[in-house]
């Protein structure tokens, strides 16, 4: 293996110096199950450069023994292209290395899968991978195929039953042993959703994690109406009214919301705000007293009754003063 990295490192160099014609010498891969596989010979010059870059980073700290940080460069070198036989060998033998076998056999198990022809345009790698395939195939040939999806892409998922493996980032290909898996969806904001799978011997599992539901904030409002009221109109933010009976007390989702008293045409509309997780008393005020009119006496069509009542109520106190004075 350490002759292909040194073989690696130097196309690398060539490919950085910015030799014309280097090309990667892959034949079109087999359709695997699952994996979208993506070929590395229609890459861009651009992400040719940044593919091998990462390959011989993950390489370089594979001799290094750091195998953490060989992982993660080397499975951001496969996002960008599936069909380099020497990164993904890196990438299952680091695997092995650090006891994965199950995702080591998924690896080595890929490139034993490839036509004959990609095999014998890659023979040194291949000889390096049978030799490790062998040993991963005695200790966990039982595994079976896993893969999780997401409608939602990037979904970091938390998951029991992989070993030392905690978390994963959708979408997961891989091999398991038989057992039951569990993996927990969490986003801040959002409702969890966990998704349980049995992958059983000879079939495996397949499991698609649906789009995070949004967590509706709400809090709680009393609502309090003046003295003898009977009812209220309580509008929602989408313009819906419901009526109920003083005094009341309801969880609504956050927002602004319009009340006014039932029964009176004159009375006002006041508004309160919902905030989450919090009780928001609010007292409805009372309608306010109608004044008494000011029109002019012209205008009072009882002006003449109330002036002939004046006259004879003036008209007795003349007679009573004079039967005083009498």
């Amino acid at each position: 293996m350490n002759h292909e990295l040194n073989i690696h490192k130097r196309a690398i160099r060539l490919l950085a110096a910015g030799v014309s014609g280097l090309v990667i010498a892959l034949s079109p891969a087999m359709v695997l199950a699952g994996r979208p596989e993506i070929d590395c010979n229609t890459l861009s010059e651009q992400d040719s450069m940044k593919f091998f870059e990462l390959s011989g980073r993950s390489a370089e700290a594979a001799q290094e023994k750091k195998y953490d940080e060989a992982l993660q460069l080397g499975l951001e070198a496969m996002a960008i292209c599936t069909t380099d036989a020497y990164t993904e060998l890196t990438i299952g033998h680091v695997y092995q290395l650090t006891g994965d076998c199950p995702n080591a056999y998924y690896h080595f198990d890929n490139l034993m899968q490839r036509s004959p022809e990609y095999q014998k345009e890659n023979a040194a790698v291949y000889k390096d991978l049978k030799k490790y395939f062998k040993d991963v195939n005695a200790k966990c040939g039982e595994v079976v195929t896993l893969e999780v999806t997401c409608e939602e892409p990037d979904m970091q998922l938390s998951v029991t039953g992989m070993g030392d493996i905690s978390t994963i980032k959708c979408p997961f290909y891989g091999k398991v042993m038989p057992g039951v898996y569990s993996f927990m969806a969490s986003r801040d904001g959002f409702m969890p959703r966990k998704e349980t799978v049995t992958a059983a011997e000879g079939t495996g599992a397949t499991v698609k994690i649906p789009r995070l539901k949004k967590v509706v904030e709400k809090g709680t409002a009393r609502i309090i109406c003046p003295r003898n009221a009977s009812k209220f109109y309580l509008t929602r933010p989408d313009g819906t009214t419901d009526e109920y009976v003083c005094p009341h007390e309801l969880d609504l989702p956050v927002g602004t919301y319009q009340v006014k008293l039932g029964g009176s045409a004159d009375a006002e509309v006041s508004t309160f705000e919902v905030k989450n997780k919090e009780v928001t008393s609010f007292n409805i005020p009372a309608v306010a007293k109608s004044k008494c009119s000011a029109a002019p006496l012209a205008n009072n069509t009882s002006a003449p009754a109330a002036g002939a009542l004046m006259a004879l109520l003036a008209g007795l106190g003349i007679s009573i003063r004079r039967r005083r004075d009498s």
